[in-house]
């Protein structure tokens, strides 16, 4: 059976916090086949990353010219939807919240960085992007059902004009009849 690939963004400016990091994520997934592309330093533009072909993203809140936040707004404008979890070296709830209404999916603080603290994380993350998944997949059907019961409504509405139209053809010829049989009668 072969493992499942989780290609996980780390963007981290600090040498030691980011082998930290990794160290707890190969210890977390060590049933998984890790990919973990590390950047320590981000432009403006963002050209060299492509945010779509990761399963997780990692990001300090402090990076140089760009903090994290703005990144997480980046990502996100581009209608990327992978679950990013933001570290941050000060517990400032004031960045938490910030980071959040970015798009950030979770906020942990460096000084309480532990393999517990960093699987509860990502396995709330990753949670919820199942669930979003699960969602999206429900709402697709919900409107693929919908669309179908809208042609079936159509469809029977124009059977229902035929049906009428038949009935009235139907009492148009028996009226016919009995007119017909009234003049054959007077006729005779």
């Amino acid at each position: 059976m072969e493992k499942e690939l989780l290609k996980t963004l780390l963007i981290e400016d600090d040498e030691d916090d980011a082998f930290y990091i990794k160290d707890i994520l190969n210890q977390i997934f060590k049933d998984t086949t890790l990919h973990i592309d590390h950047v320590s330093s981000i432009d403006k533009n963002l050209k060299e990353i492509d945010p779509f072909s990761y399963n997780l993203a990692l990001f300090d809140y402090r990076l140089g010219k760009m903090n994290g936040i703005e990144l997480v707004r980046s990502i996100r404008n581009q209608n990327c939807n992978i679950p990013i979890i933001m570290f941050t070296g000060q517990g400032d709830q004031e960045v938490a919240v910030e980071a959040m209404k970015a798009g950030a999916t979770d906020y942990l603080t460096k000084s309480k960085l532990s393999t517990e603290s960093v699987t509860k994380s990502i396995q709330y993350v990753m949670g919820l992007q199942k669930e979003a998944a699960l969602r999206m997949e429900a709402e697709e059907k919900l409107k693929t059902s919908h669309a179908n019961l809208q042609k079936s409504h159509k469809e029977l509405q124009a059977s229902l004009v035929k049906l009428e139209t038949a009935q009235k053809q139907i009492i148009r010829s028996k009226k016919l009849v009995g007119i017909g049989r009234l003049v054959a009668g007077v006729c005779h």
